[in-house]
């Protein structure tokens, strides 16, 4: 199998890791609720964990996480530097899950543990970016919003290859698209801080 093959096989694995429905999983076995019915229909972690119950998003939480990381892992583990656009296309799973026909989460975690696994002072430089919007404008997700669409400058800053700038693209592109009606709801005056 050729290389290329091989790169689009491990994107697609990526896809496929990031679209297991952790915390719908959780959220059913735990209180026999579906998330997609429950504020919103967000399948993520901080859905389960106001909606249902501490455990079952705390557990999908470190789900969501591992995705990211395996996913990021196997491609760099194949492809040095592959782990950025393999990774990248786990969160794509994460946010459009195939088994619940395209309903998914916010790729927050997933993004996390794809970053984490990648280089710890992109996820630092992230997280710090959040948390100031977050102080400055009392909203998370706004303060998601500036850390996503800012990842691809962040990621060149210290990595500096077309892998992390690519892989923080699509990331942050379909991040930003999950975001739109909380960041309609920021400019309408609606603040929510977690």
């Amino acid at each position: 199998m050729s290389g290329v093959s091989s790169r689009l096989l491990l994107a697609l694995l990526g896809y496929l890791l990031g679209s297991f429905p952790a915390n719908y999983v959780t959220a059913k076995v735990f209180a026999g609720v579906d998330l997609r019915e429950v504020d919103g229909g967000n399948v993520g972690s901080m859905n389960n964990m106001r909606n249902v119950a501490f455990l079952p998003g705390f557990l999908g939480l470190i789900l969501d996480i591992g995705k990211g990381a395996l996913a990021a892992y196997l491609g760099n583990w194949f492809f040095p530097g592959w782990g950025w656009i393999s990774g990248a296309f786990s969160v794509v799973g994460h946010n459009w899950m195939l088994p619940l026909r395209f309903a998914g989460g916010k790729g927050v975690a997933t993004t996390a543990g794809m970053i984490l696994t990648l280089d710890y002072r992109v996820i630092l430089a992230w997280a710090i970016i959040a948390g100031v919007v977050i102080l400055v404008v009392k909203d998370s997700y706004a303060g998601a919003g500036v850390a996503y669409a800012t990842l691809p400058l962040v990621a060149w800053g210290f990595v500096r290859t077309w892998e992390a700038v690519v892989g923080s693209a699509i990331v942050g592109v379909a991040c930003l698209i999950k975001l739109t009606p909380d960041l309609r709801a920021f400019r309408a005056g609606r603040r929510i801080v977690f």
